[in-house]
């Protein structure tokens, strides 16, 4: 039935699963199967800009083993595990991470840091902003934590790991926002992140093979439904418009693959992952919102995240207008 590997087994979420999911602060996974469509760099500089509006901390997962969103969260830093030592993403995934190490400010989630525009060697950090390294060892502990789950080794559900760490009352209380980048990739990191979180949102490349690619990922969303009943779909984001003739009618073309990947049958959608529909708001994010190709968002690598490295020059308030303007119209699409 299309089921794949993560519906072999009935599921199992805890007793509160319901009720923690009803709870504030919205957990918002940004995931894609395809790779290179800005995951990372929307996840990095959307995080910024909802702290800069918020006065609770936002916290920052990198999901993926290539470390990418990491480098970005600690630039200037040796943020990288020993030898023989695992990521604080690893630990989290394999259920051994409590959620009181995650609000300590001397805990596993540290601040993001950037290398200051005018002054390249000084580093500075920003409390507000807390992020959970990964790398390269996390796809050996995410296929020993489902060899374990599989021949019983495990007897508790390991979908809903992530949603015990980040839905904990203490975590809930002390972050007003959790945004996690999923690997390109139907992982049990991204299981789990889907399994935790109230909102997806969904950035693409603004061409046909892009919404190709949108439309499976909306059909496992829809196929593996009873594992997130409380998820939603956020909304689809151009990801490097350039403001060509043919994009716009793509991105509405993306959407569509969407709408019908997640239809129930030829008539009805799932009510929670189209909640935009009862909403009537349109899946496609307004084009003029969509992320530009501006070369200097990526060019910041090695000094950290755009929004806050680039300071308040011509190209940072340029930067961080774009993204704001995204934060804005994610809040009205999540109330």
């Amino acid at each position: 039935e299309e089921g794949g590997l993560f519906l072999s087994m009935e599921t199992d979420p805890p007793e509160h699963y319901d009720a923690w999911m009803q709870e504030q602060p919205f957990v918002m996974t940004i995931a894609n199967d395809k790779g290179g469509v800005g995951k990372t760099t929307t996840t990095a500089n959307l995080a910024a800009a909802f702290a800069a509006r918020m006065t609770k901390p936002v916290l920052v997962i990198d999901l993926d083993p290539q470390g990418s969103l990491s480098g970005l969260m600690f630039a200037g830093t040796r943020w990288q595990p020993g030898e023989g030592r695992f990521s604080p993403v690893s630990e989290a995934i394999d259920g051994n991470m409590t959620a009181d190490q995650l609000v300590r400010p001397d805990g596993v989630a540290k601040p993001f840091t950037w290398r200051d525009f005018n002054s390249y060697r000084t580093i500075r950090q920003c409390e507000t902003l807390r992020g959970l390294a990964a790398f390269y060892e996390l796809s050996a502990v995410e296929d020993r934590t489902v060899l374990e789950w599989l021949i019983g080794d495990r007897q508790q559900d390991i979908r809903y790991e992530l949603f015990k760490l980040l839905r904990d009352p203490v975590i809930r209380n002390h972050y007003g926002a959790i945004l996690i980048d999923a690997p390109p990739r139907f992982s049990i990191s991204s299981v789990q992140a889907l399994c935790a979180s109230s909102h997806v949102l969904i950035p693409t490349i603004l061409d046909c093979n892009s919404a190709n690619a949108v439309g499976y990922f909306a059909r496992q969303l829809q196929v593996n439904k009873n594992l997130w009943p409380h998820l939603r779909i956020v909304g689809i984001l151009g990801m490097m418009v350039n403001k060509l003739s043919y994009e716009q009618a793509t991105l509405k073309t993306t959407a569509d693959a969407l709408r019908d990947n997640i239809r129930t049958n030829s008539m009805t959608t799932d009510h929670k992952l189209a909640y935009l529909d009862d909403l009537n708001i349109p899946y496609e994010i307004p084009y003029e919102i969509g992320i530009p190709d501006y070369a200097v968002i990526g060019r910041t690598g090695d000094n950290g995240v755009a929004y806050l490295c680039l300071g308040n020059n011509q190209e940072g308030r340029k930067v961080r207008r774009v993204f704001d303007q995204l934060a804005e119209e994610l809040e009205k699409r999540m109330r």
